[in-house]
């Protein structure tokens, strides 16, 4: 694996520890309040991340089985890792898709959402970390809101989305009193 996505990657699992050092002290009762009735509580924010990443490493799994079916990065793909991470820069709220929303079955349970997103995180370090150098030239993800992108543009999207799902965490705790 080339240098800069292995630092990307352990950027992103210090993010992640940084986050749950900060929640680890938060009561579980502001962690599950829902700060509007339309708007989701942090650990269903949390559970979001865990479903589009783990979706992620999924169909990323799946697609590197056979890379002879994989289009090589362009100038398309590109352009559309250069939308996908814009618009995650932006502050318009749009709704995510089905696929990703929280599940009202899903556990509530801080710790146990915590551990999972770790999991999830340490599956798909392992995998990135274990694919050919070919396969980062490849278009291998395919986003739903703007289609095919590579691996760089896979791990740009966990970063900017988590960044972004982390401000509305923190504007949560912000609101809350502990």
């Amino acid at each position: 694996m080339d240098h800069k996505y292995r630092q990307q990657i352990d950027r992103l699992n210090h993010k992640l520890n940084n986050l749950s050092n900060q929640l680890d002290v938060v009561e579980e009762e502001i962690l599950k309040k829902r700060p509007k009735a339309d708007k989701w509580s942090i650990i269903e924010i949390l559970q979001h991340l865990v479903i589009a990443e783990s979706l992620s490493v999924r169909y990323i799994s799946k697609k590197t089985m056979d890379i002879s079916k994989l289009e090589a990065v362009s100038m398309k793909s590109k352009w559309r890792e250069f939308k996908l991470r814009n618009y995650l820069r932006l502050p318009i709220p749009v709704p995510a898709p089905k696929a990703v929303q929280p599940k009202v079955e899903m556990n509530l349970d801080y710790q146990e959402t915590i551990k999972t997103y770790r999991e999830t995180r340490k599956a798909a370090e392992e995998l990135l970390t274990k694919l050919d150098a070919s396969v980062w030239n490849m278009q291998v993800q395919k986003h739903p809101l703007v289609g095919r992108i590579s691996l760089q543009g896979t791990l740009d999207f966990f970063e900017l989305h988590f960044d972004r799902h982390k401000k509305q965490i923190d504007e949560i705790l912000k609101q809350s009193v502990f």
